[in-house]
């Protein structure tokens, strides 16, 4: 039987898009007919209405995130301004109860069970404590914020083909996006590669955005020929 020289691709007419120049190529394999994807010619300018290609609802968990990134920035900052206030430098205090030479040698230092002895009288660790407190706190806040940031929410193929938007959870929930040409955005790896997180890279942006693969894709095959492909960005 005479194999059509042109067939219908299902995935674009769910797109809406044409059948025009859309001419897969046929492997034969023990009288099969086998499409091959990686030959297939796919045309910018017949995505003629924006398309959804990936889809995640998680706006509970990484509401979730942000309620956890301000309750340790609380935290620590209450633990911050707590040693700044309460270590006060005893120098003074122990100048004037015991004279210019100071307490006996069994009180000045403190030795710890591993035999490193230290001085908390000193105005050092007051900082030092002080500093540790703050950047555990920041640090915190920071990355739970960065990770909010660069997870994405859904990715849109926008009408013509040619940008992609990319719409993150932000902090405590609040969505935000950006719109990049296809021709900016890299995939790392192919989401049949990973079990869990697909890293993608934007062109300008530091760090990588993260799609997890909970989420649904809702065009796969449009995404391995758009967002999902490997490029080399300069």
């Amino acid at each position: 039987m005479a194999v059509p020289w042109r067939i219908t691709c299902y995935i674009h007419q769910r797109l809406g898009c044409t059948r025009k120049n859309f001419f897969p190529t046929f492997v034969p394999l023990r009288r099969t007919l086998i499409l091959s994807p990686c030959r297939t010619k796919f045309h910018k300018s017949e995505v003629v209405k924006d398309v959804v290609l990936y889809k995640n609802n998680s706006n509970i968990f990484f509401g979730v995130v942000g309620a956890f990134a301000c309750a340790q920035m609380v935290f620590w900052g209450y633990l911050t301004h707590t040693a700044f206030t309460s270590m006060r430098d005893a120098h003074i205090l122990t100048a004037t109860k015991y004279g210019p030479e100071g307490p006996p040698a069994e009180l000045k230092k403190w030795t710890s069970w591993s035999g490193i002895t230290m001085s908390l009288s000193s105005g050092k660790w007051r900082y030092g404590v002080t500093l540790l407190c703050l950047a555990a706190g920041t640090s915190i806040f920071a990355m739970s914020l960065m990770y909010s940031r660069r997870s994405i929410s859904s990715l849109i193929l926008l009408k013509g083909g040619n940008n992609l938007r990319i719409e993150t959870f932000g902090f405590l929930g609040l969505k935000s996006s950006i719109t990049v040409p296809v021709s900016k955005v890299s995939c790392q790896h192919s989401r049949h590669a990973v079990s869990s997180q697909l890293p993608i890279k934007v062109y300008g942006h530091s760090f990588h955005y993260i799609l997890d693969k909970q989420g649904k894709f809702l065009n796969g095959r449009l995404f391995d020929y758009t967002a999902g492909m490997k490029r080399v960005l300069v």
